[in-house]
């Protein structure tokens, strides 16, 4: 099996090379000769819509770039990915132009797709028999429908080339995969996936049905918990200023945040080992000036923004410090023989936090 990726995502630590990378690994494991390209590298001149190709010199376009070789290895290959960030609910520019300028695959006189719509003739019938095409998109945005626009159009782009549709595999909630710590199996299971379905496609030209849900699955438990992860993501961001660009950085400040970090582990709270604690829990950020008060009831939990004037457990620390204890980097123990953390009301509840709360990312 002959592969083709084509990839269009300006950004080289992003996560749709991410995800491709995976993609790749997976249908190389699989035995696909692959031909890996940065469509971002190539000379890509724009569509000029002038027929030349047509009319003219007919299959060859009045450019002289990349795009001729890009084309030979285009019909040449068994399978065509195209991988992209999605931008405006559509494809990167760059692979926007790569698709226009595969016009001179086609040529003037109309036929029809498998569903009944007028396409443009295929200029190499013999060349594409069983030949298939594949879209890999990654973007920020939660809700699988926000790529249903554009799934309809890859799908309308492989019928009008008279190629086999052979699916599109969706990664939304693109940034919320860099904080793995969070929600490690889930990271784990849909990455997974993406190296699946480059075997898949390897072997079959297809990716099955269930392997596109895995792919797909939502990591954050609801669009309300999304947005505000993602608001503090880039308010993050935007106090960081360049230095965001840095995405280690801004994914490291993020995940020490303590409005990510205490909604998240109360959402985590073990209802087992809390089946028979009462208890109102107190958290003072005096650095941030955050107050946090958290109420356990018999393996229920609930968090609100809000200070407590006598709690069974009030804990003030600074912010950071409270991360680096919640995601285990900070034993409490220690943090409390240093003074990092100062407690009233019954310490015993401190002692079997860890217990309550598993660590988070």
């Amino acid at each position: 099996m002959k592969l083709l990726v084509l990839r269009g995502n300006p950004r080289k630590s992003g996560h749709t090379q991410h995800f491709t990378d995976l993609f790749v690994q997976g249908a190389r494991a699989a035995g696909a000769e692959v031909s890996d390209v940065d469509l971002m590298e190539r000379r890509i001149a724009p569509c000029r819509g002038c027929y030349h190709c047509w009319i003219v010199t007919p299959g060859q376009c009045v450019h002289h770039d990349d795009m001729a070789d890009l084309l030979s290895a285009f019909i040449a290959a068994d399978v065509v990915v195209c991988a992209t960030p999605l931008y405006y609910y559509s494809a990167s520019s760059r692979m926007q132009v790569f698709l226009e300028r595969t016009l001179p695959l086609t040529e003037a006189g109309l036929d029809t797709t498998l569903g009944g719509l007028s396409r443009n003739r295929t200029r190499y019938p013999t060349n594409w028999q069983g030949k298939k095409l594949i879209f890999l998109v990654v973007g920020a945005l939660r809700e699988v429908e926000n790529f249903r626009p554009f799934e309809a159009t890859c799908r309308l782009i492989a019928e009008g080339l008279a190629m086999e549709f052979g699916g599109v595999l969706i990664r939304p909630e693109s940034h919320l995969t860099c904080f793995a710590r969070a929600k490690p199996k889930a990271v784990k299971t849909l990455e997974a996936s993406f190296v699946e379905a480059g075997m898949e496609v390897a072997r079959s030209g297809h990716i099955p049905e269930r392997v596109l849900m895995r792919a797909a699955m939502p990591l954050a438990p609801s669009a309300a918990y999304f947005r505000n992860y993602s608001n503090i993501y880039w308010a993050n961001a935007h106090e960081m200023g360049s230095g965001a660009l840095k995405t280690d950085e801004l994914v490291s400040k993020v995940s020490k945040d303590a409005r990510i970090l205490l909604p998240f582990m109360v959402s985590a709270m073990d209802p087992v080992a809390t089946a028979r604690t009462k208890a109102v829990l107190q958290f003072d950020f005096a650095d941030t000036n955050a107050h946090y008060r958290s109420v356990i009831d018999c393996g229920t939990a609930c968090l609100t923004n809000e200070e407590t004037s006598d709690p069974d457990l009030r804990i003030s620390c600074a912010a950071e410090v409270w991360a680096d204890i919640a995601r285990g980097d900070l034993d409490p123990r220690e943090a409390l023989r240093q003074r990092l953390v100062t407690l009233a009301g019954d310490r015993s509840l401190f002692a079997r936090l860890s217990h309550f709360f598993p660590v988070v990312g």
